[in-house]
């Protein structure tokens, strides 16, 4: 395979016949477990969760966490390479898409989560690129994104 040339049989899960709702059920009773306040879905406009948004308590307050599926990143991948036989639909790779994506999510939770069970990090730290503003309707990522990565740093040395 040609350098930089992505192939779905790489990714993590890409296999997977776990549904995706006992794998967001897996991701909430992880979250739970973990002392999230409040679990909400989101839904994309096939009917179908496409997030999820949860609360943690810190010292600093009630965070919300707004974590994103991105299904279409997937299913484009398996796109790309259609196999021949009885799952070979459009429909069948979308719904294997939406398993992928969800498993591979539900194991960077859970490491991310490991991590933090050890003391290694705070749970605002493995989860601050996804920190919530409900006002902007944006993640931390997507404002400092917009603002540009180093001019959203405090004012003073940026240099290393």
């Amino acid at each position: 395979m040609p350098r930089g040339q992505k192939s779905f049989e790489h990714i993590k899960n890409y296999s997977t016949v776990v549904s995706s709702n006992k794998t967001i059920s897996e991701i909430e009773q992880m979250l739970a477990v973990h002392k999230a306040v409040r679990i909400m879905k989101t839904y994309g406009p096939g009917g179908d969760v496409a997030g999820l948004l949860f609360s943690i308590n810190t010292i600093h307050g009630e965070l919300a966490i707004k974590l994103p599926c991105n299904i279409e990143a997937v299913f484009k991948l398996l796109n790309t390479k259609k196999k021949r036989g009885p799952n070979s639909s459009s429909a069948a790779r979308q719904e294997q898409a939406h398993r992928v994506a969800w498993r591979l999510l539900k194991d960077w939770i859970e490491a991310q989560l490991s991590l933090f069970d050890i003391e290694m990090v705070k749970l605002e730290e493995v989860f601050l690129p996804y920190v919530y503003d409900p006002k902007e309707d944006q993640t931390m990522f997507q404002i400092i994104e917009k603002r540009g990565f180093l001019k959203a740093l405090p004012e003073g040395k940026t240099d290393a």
